[in-house]
């Protein structure tokens, strides 16, 4: 899971992330943290993407990891 900074986007940190994905196998996830800025409400919503996506992709929970600012 990417959180991006202020005045970026999730798309930022997709394009930077992208060559360590491809080379070790990650799944990325990087919402817009918009209006949110990763509240409490926002916390929310990225962990349940987080684990969405974790779900669609037949991988486990515990295999999550957060970088951002």
């Amino acid at each position: 899971v990417l959180l991006h900074g202020a005045g970026r986007d999730g798309q930022s940190m997709l394009e930077m992330w992208r060559p360590t994905a491809d080379r070790h196998g990650l799944l990325l996830v990087a919402p817009n943290g918009g209006p949110l800025r990763f509240s409490a409400l926002g916390r929310y919503a990225v962990t349940s993407a987080a684990r969405e996506a974790a779900a669609a992709h037949g991988l486990a929970e515990d295999g999550l990891y957060l970088f951002g600012h």
